[in-house]
């Protein structure tokens, strides 16, 4: 099992991640692209992981060094969430079906540049 906080609103997976038995994710913890967990890890409240190194991720930021008070006042819905999930952003944001869409007619196009002269 995988534990994640108190009943977060957004939780945002992304991808390459691996997560052994037993970790727990608490509120705000951030565990970036490339992420390995340990079995029964504890990512601490507002914690930032990436990548992997000796088997597990490496901490970017420890979290919240006051108390669980300041863990659970803060928001969980960061920027990112707000304009790409909720459509909140003051400005368009490309739907993630529009980010594979984009990439395939760049692959279509092809990717010698020759395409980029016919538009001068």
């Amino acid at each position: 099992f995988v534990q994640v906080g108190d009943s977060p609103f957004w939780l945002l997976v992304e991808t390459s991640l691996r997560f052994e038995q037993g970790v727990v994710v608490e509120r705000n913890a951030v565990l970036g692209s490339g992420g390995m967990t340990r079995k029964g890890m504890v990512l601490p409240a507002g914690s930032k992981w990436v990548g992997s190194c000796d088997g597990g991720p490496v901490n970017l930021d420890p979290g919240y060094k006051s108390t669980s008070a300041e863990a659970a006042s803060e928001s969980t819905i960061k920027p990112f969430g707000r304009a790409h999930n909720m459509g909140l952003a003051p400005y368009h944001v490309v739907p993630g079906w529009g980010h594979g869409l984009i990439w395939a007619v760049f692959q279509v196009l092809g990717d010698d540049g020759d395409w980029i002269e016919n538009f001068q």
